[in-house]
């Protein structure tokens, strides 16, 4: 398979799989949407429907920023 075929099949997928090992060598396995973004086959950029919020005080306590 050339990598022209890996980049079309790649393309057409609806989900993604991101796989990695921990430090004890435990796999994690996330199922993301399609990527949003694709750079060749080396980059790749994922976007969740997850909204976080963060909160950001400063040294007198009070909230500075939220995200």
């Amino acid at each position: 398979m050339d990598l022209k075929k890996i980049e079309n099949f790649i393309d057409k997928q609806k989900v993604s799989f991101i796989c990695s090992i921990d430090d004890e060598n435990c796999p994690n396995v996330k199922a993301m949407l399609k990527p949003r973004k694709r750079i060749g086959l080396k980059e790749f950029y994922f976007s969740t429907k997850v909204v976080v919020k963060f909160l950001l005080w400063d040294k007198g306590g009070k909230v500075q920023w939220t995200i």
